[in-house]
This record gives structure tokens, sequence and C-alpha cells, in this order.
């Protein structure tokens, strides 16, 4: 059984650049966690007190649909509410679940913004998720108004440090966006289990991916003002999984950080 569960890019610590000089404040996860244990955050979980957002007690809404050309997102009709509200607090994270749906067969076929044509032309860090970062943009340019500042290889870090995606501008905010693809527990159609997505697997993937992204924002030299997280997956049932998980991750390895969940259907090669 293969037993990847996440794509990343991993590198060796965390920086934190003041004046462009770079410090290295946690080398790896185990040393944040140890961390967090030594000032008794650990289990500091509880969710903001804001009545809107950052809370998993989210009013009942109509449905919301966005269609484009090429494909179209639908989920809660309060999420573009919440993902505003969220990026206008610098100390709380949230998250969000979308759906996703092409509306054509090939990826030949998107028709694709500035941005997401720049992405998918410019040279990557390595990898072959091109494609889940250039929709993982489309997505986020056409329902939340993003522009591209920065391509992956454009972003400047202290060496040795993990690394983001691309940047956005968003409502006059600098922002980073991390993706990451979730494989191997589902076929494509989300019928037939290849392994089963488990709460810890979960935890995994959400104290992983958080840490890299407190990581890259300390170490980058072009400062943003929060990342977004974004996860897509071929099954609404994981994705349900990662949102019970989300809100047991310490406040501190949650904060700061949107986590943009997007379930994807019919879309095989953005895995």
């Amino acid at each position: 059984m293969d037993s990847v569960i996440f794509e990343d890019n991993d590198q060796i610590s965390v920086c934190s650049t003041i004046q462009n000089t770079a410090t290295i404040t946690f080398r790896n996860l185990d040393e944040f966690i140890k961390y967090l244990e030594e000032n008794n955050c650990a289990n500091d979980i509880e969710v903001s007190p804001c009545s809107k957002s950052h809370t998993f007690n989210r009013p009942v809404a109509d449905p919301r649909l966005i269609v484009k050309a090429t494909w179209c997102v639908y989920g809660n009709s309060l999420n573009t509410e919440f993902f505003y509200s969220c990026l206008k607090d610098k100390h709380c994270g949230d998250i969000i679940v979308d759906h996703y749906e092409p509306l054509v067969d090939d990826p030949e076929h998107f028709i694709l913004s500035k941005g997401g044509r720049r992405i998918l032309e410019t040279p990557n860090a390595g990898g072959n998720s091109v494609w889940s970062e250039v929709l993982g943009y489309e997505v986020l340019h056409h329902c939340f108004g993003a522009q591209l500042k920065r391509t992956e290889t454009e972003i400047e870090y202290a060496p040795g440090s993990k690394i983001t995606d691309f940047s956005v501008d968003i409502d006059g905010s600098h922002i980073g966006v991390s993706v990451v693809r979730i494989i191997n527990f589902f076929d494509l159609n989300g019928k037939t289990y290849k392994a089963v997505f488990t709460p810890e697997y979960a935890r995994n993937l959400l104290y992983k991916k958080l840490f890299g992204v407190i990581a890259s924002t300390e170490a980058t030299v072009d400062k943003w003002e929060k990342q977004i997280l974004f996860v897509w997956t071929t099954s609404s049932c994981v994705a349900d999984i990662i949102v019970e998980e989300y809100w047991k991750v310490p406040a501190k390895l949650r904060s700061n950080t949107l986590v943009y969940v997007s379930h994807a259907t019919n879309s095989e090669w953005l895995f």
C-alpha cells in the first residue's frame, strides 16, 4: 500500500527575517511542539469568541454557486463573508469548505486568467502539482478577488527555509498561499478505498502543513500579512474529517492561517 499521505515541499528550518536578516527559530515541528508544551499552549484549542467567524457553530445558510466558463464552485453562501472576515483578523485562523467541479474534461481547455497562466508557465521549485496551484489561484482570483503578486520561485526567503507556492493581493492585503493535495485514500471517483483517511492522518496533515505555513511566513523577505492553506481533496468525507480535527489543533498553530478546503470531483489531473 502506498504510504504517501499528501504532497508538499519540505525544507529543513524555520527562520525569522528581521530587516532582511534571518535567524533560526524552530528547526522542525517537534521543536515547535516542545515550545508549545513548555509554554502551556499545546492544549489551547479554544476558538475565538467572534460571533461570525472562527467558530464551528456556524449558522445554516443557503448554498451559493459561482460558475465560470470552464469550472464552477459551490458551497455555503456565507463562505465569502467568513473568508474576508478571517483575512482581516491577523490573529485568528479559520477553515472553509467549498466544492469544485470542472466543466471540461482536459485541463488544457481551461480558460485561465493572466495570473493563472503566469503560474502555469513559470517553473516552480519542483514536483508535479502545477495544476493544483494554477486552479487554486483561479478559484481565489474569481471567487475572492485575488491578484497574483509573486510565483513560487519569485518569493525570496532566508536560506534553508520552508517555502510557499505563491503570494497574492486580496482587498489590499498581501497574502501567501500554500497548496496541498490529499491523495492515496480514495480513488478519484470517491468510491473505492485505497486507504482509510483517519482523524490521525488529518491531524498529521494539519500539524505539518500549518507549521510549514508559520515557518515560511517567518522566513520570507517579502512579508505577507496572512497565509491561506489551500487543500484539494477528492472526498467530502475527508473534508469533514479535516474540519473536525482542525478545531483540535492548538490555537497558536492555527493562528494567522485560513484553511480553504476544496472537494474536487471529476478532476483526476489535479491529483
